[in-house]
């Protein structure tokens, strides 16, 4: 048997036994391989399960923003369904019961818009909007179609410029008072634009 190289009784086992081996040209135990390649083994389920672990955790992250996104739209849908039926309606008594000195109809309808404008643009809903659409890659096409419309009316009556909004609802209401109030004259007689002439009716709830 060959000597072997150098004091081993002070080695810790396994170098000894290394060392034993390869004094004897034979391969290093495999006991020590087995354990590398059990671990190696025992790691790939881990990671499986890891990736399996992040991909349920993005799906459910997902699905609660959809969910925050369309509770948002159904209570948004809500407000602003009632608040435009009030300023349609508003509009629609400016436009057909016009009396020369009252104005009434035209303060009405001016509240009834600028509660409306007050919504649709608030600046808080801009935010929002923008916002969900910052992770339009986790939302519905539905929902994103439904929010970037909603951008552009909030765009059409901003918040950010209530001032501008609330003159520009007072010059329309104000021009319609005088658009639907002019008396035509027709072979000498007088006439006003009404509800028969005009429209086919009022809005139906």
């Amino acid at each position: 048997m060959p000597e072997l190289p150098g004091k081993t009784d002070r080695l810790p086992w396994g170098r000894r036994l290394l060392v034993c081996q390869a004094a004897h040209n034979e391969q290093p135990i495999s006991f020590l391989d087995r354990r590398r390649h059990g671990k190696a083994e025992d790691t790939m389920p881990r990671f499986a399960a890891l990736i399996f672990v992040l991909f349920t955790i993005a799906a459910c992250a997902e699905d609660d923003l959809q969910r925050e996104v369309e509770d948002y739209l159904v209570d948004y849908a809500h407000t602003m369904q009632g608040l435009y039926y009030e300023a349609n309606k508003a509009e629609w008594a400016t436009n057909t019961r016009i009396v020369e000195g009252d104005t009434t109809n035209a303060a009405r309808t001016r509240r009834a818009q600028e509660a409306l404008a007050a919504f649709v643009g608030s600046v808080e809903n801009i935010e929002r909007i923008r916002g969900y659409l910052q992770a339009t890659d986790r939302l519905t096409p539905l929902q994103v179609r439904q929010l970037e419309a909603m951008l552009y009316t909030a765009a059409n009556q901003p918040g950010t410029i209530p001032e501008l909004v609330a003159a520009r609802i007072a010059a329309e209401t104000d021009q319609v008072e005088k658009l639907y109030g002019f008396e035509f004259k027709l072979g000498g007689s007088r006439s006003r634009p009404t509800r028969s002439t005009r429209s086919c009716g009022p809005p139906r709830t």
